[in-house]
């Protein structure tokens, strides 16, 4: 399971990957900028991160990026 972005204090640029079989979790690497409710998409190999917006904006973003763990 891949947890990433969302909103705390800031807008929130990191996450991580939670192994169940071992029940351990690994930090992901920071994302250049943090977004909050955005579209995540496992493809079998890479996650597609989305859209979304910054708590400093009221407009949703257009771009997106890949996440290759």
């Amino acid at each position: 399971m891949i947890v990433w972005g969302g909103f705390g204090e800031g807008d929130r640029a990191d996450g991580g990957i939670y192994d169940p079989k071992t029940d351990t979790w690994q930090r992901m690497e920071s994302a250049p900028f943090g977004r909050g409710e955005h579209f995540a998409f496992w493809t079998g190999s890479r996650m597609l991160v989305y859209g979304g917006q910054t708590t400093e904006s009221d407009f949703g973003f257009a771009n997106g990026s890949f996440f290759t763990p």
